[in-house]
């Protein structure tokens, strides 16, 4: 038995636990002098001529191409966001997919407004057995969650101005390739984009906008999508899922905004400056992370360090009280998430303050909380901190398989009770679980459907997240204490980075227990069926 009962922070788990396609010409694009924190090369080929003007476009030259010192410069950055240990994870990682950022937010509480406008450049290698005809970016802030209109482009690739064309509501951004890219090939795009925001998302269930006077801004960039048997995976999720699925890339990322507020973001902080004494610049670097958010507004900060990590929680001034209990009740999630999965690699983890939002939803390196205002804050972090690790470093299909990010955090909610407060308070939140997957036709349901195969989204959060962690603690019985949290420790160790699947999950642990779980997991995750002793 692994578990340790934590003492020092009971009272604040009892207290919490119940809880689109048009030219934009950024202003703000890198140059070569010091306006630019990574010292980027700037020139661009002077014969490059655009194919066409496709989408509406502007004839308009986009932000420069990386170059190899460039990118020797940025693979020594990114060190600077892991923890010495994993360093070496570097070495396995040089063909990753790389974003440099450079971008300017303006944001406007008393209208309610934000403004973001900037360019990408992106080095990709193209990693797939199959040759490449075309590109896609995912244009993010233009789905139904977002309370966003973006513009992007126009694009070059290989330092030539090409066609795009956009698709499925502003969302998809294709571009056609001029030659045939074939494996182990690396491409070179950038483009310029602008994305505004209009109108508070308090209550809203958005997950990108202004709440309170804080912009929330995940996945403002054009995002590579990933690349799976031969096709890009374009599809626009349900209402109420998750929206992006990628694979771990490098981000370089300089944001300016007014010195008035802070800027929180994924990854660390390795450069930060004045401009004119109105505005900030900070520069970021992540390592190798899944995805990058950051937030703008007058928030404070209460800081710590877990094991080495940099803990930081940001709040508005009038949840400074909540803000204190969140932080210890953090430090505990964290270093339990350390003892009993693995370490996290990274040096540091932001939580954000953006009330009435979204409820949580978790980034790489970054977690925005919405609720410090209830008495449900510490719940809800808890499972967005196991996100960290389920998601965040042990990638899956949020659209297809989520139960194997969404189970797993869930569960460690339980864990939590357990945790904190002892076995009998679990049982008594798994019993809870219980009673809300009451309808036969979801208890008898199997968890491992993609979120549009369950009947209404109502079933989807039934059956996956309190089904599934119901799950968890089944295949604990069934494989012992010891074994399980073995199992779980080597899932990790094993993924870390990596993308997974559903028979991937169940093929570790049938290794680690040395037994047949092929049953058990046709009742549970992909047949369904009557659960004995439910």
């Amino acid at each position: 038995m692994r578990l340790k009962v934590t003492l020092c922070f009971l009272v604040f788990l009892v207290a919490g636990c119940d809880s689109y396609l048009i030219a934009i010409q950024p202003t703000s694009t890198p140059t070569a002098s010091e306006e630019s924190p990574f010292n980027l090369q700037t020139e661009v080929d002077a014969t490059s001529e655009p194919t066409a003007e496709a989408g509406g476009q502007r004839n308009q030259d986009p932000t420069p191409e990386l170059t190899s010192e460039v990118e020797d410069e940025t693979y020594q950055l990114q060190a600077k966001g892991l923890q010495p240990e994993f360093v070496g994870d570097l070495d396995n990682q040089q063909d990753l997919t790389f974003y440099e950022m450079d971008i300017k937010v303006t944001l406007d509480p008393s209208h309610v407004r934000a403004l973001i406008e900037g360019g990408v450049r992106i080095s990709y290698t193209h990693s797939q057995e199959s040759p490449l005809n075309e590109l896609v970016l995912m244009l993010w802030p233009n789905d139904q969650q977002y309370n966003a209109d973006m513009v992007a482009g126009p694009v070059q690739v290989d330092r030539q101005l090409v066609d795009s064309y956009i698709e499925s509501g502003g969302v998809v951004l294709r571009v056609p390739l001029a030659k045939e890219v074939q494996p182990g090939e690396k491409l070179e795009i950038s483009l310029p984009f602008e994305i505004t925001s209009e109108g508070s998302i308090v209550n809203q269930r958005k997950r990108f906008g202004v709440t309170y006077g804080v912009l929330m801004a995940p996945t403002f960039y054009p995002l590579i999508p990933r690349f799976i048997d031969g096709m890009w995976q374009t599809e626009i999720p349900p209402e109420g899922g998750d929206t992006t699925n990628s694979d771990v890339a490098y981000y370089q990322v300089a944001i300016t905004a007014s010195e008035e507020y802070e800027i929180i973001a994924s990854g660390v902080e390795v450069e930060k400056r004045s401009i004119d004494n109105q505005q900030i610049r900070v520069s970021y670097v992540t390592g190798p992370m899944r995805d990058f958010a950051f937030a703008v507004g007058p928030l404070h900060k209460i800081s710590r360090m877990v094991d080495d990590i940099q803990l930081n929680v940001w709040v508005l001034p009038e949840h400074i009280a909540s803000g204190e209990r969140l932080s210890n009740a953090t430090t505990m999630q964290m270093e339990f998430m350390n003892d009993l999965v693995g370490p996290y690699p990274y040096v540091e983890l932001d939580i954000v303050d953006t009330p009435c939002a979204f409820g949580g939803i978790e980034y790489p390196g970054l977690i925005y909380i919405c609720s410090l205002d209830n008495d449900y804050f510490i719940d809800t972090t808890v499972h967005e901190i196991a996100h960290q690790w389920f998601y965040g470093l042990i990638g899956n299909d949020q659209l297809h398989e989520p139960w194997l990010d969404e189970a797993a955090a869930t569960y460690w909610q339980v864990l939590c009770y357990e945790n904190a407060v002892g076995k009998e308070r679990a049982d008594g939140q798994l019993n809870q679980y219980r009673s809300w997957v009451s309808n036969p036709e979801n208890k008898n349901a199997p968890i491992g459907l993609g979120i549009a195969d369950y009947r209404s989204s109502g079933d989807y959060y039934t059956v996956v997240y309190f089904k599934g962690a119901v799950f968890y603690d089944a295949l604990r019985d069934e494989m012992g204490d010891e074994t399980f949290f073995d199992f779980l420790s080597i899932y990790y160790e094993k993924n870390r980075y990596q993308f997974v699947n559903s028979r991937d999950f169940q093929g570790t642990a049938e290794v680690v227990c040395g037994c047949d779980l092929s049953a058990f997991f046709d009742l549970w995750v992909y047949q369904g069926g009557e659960i004995p002793d439910w």
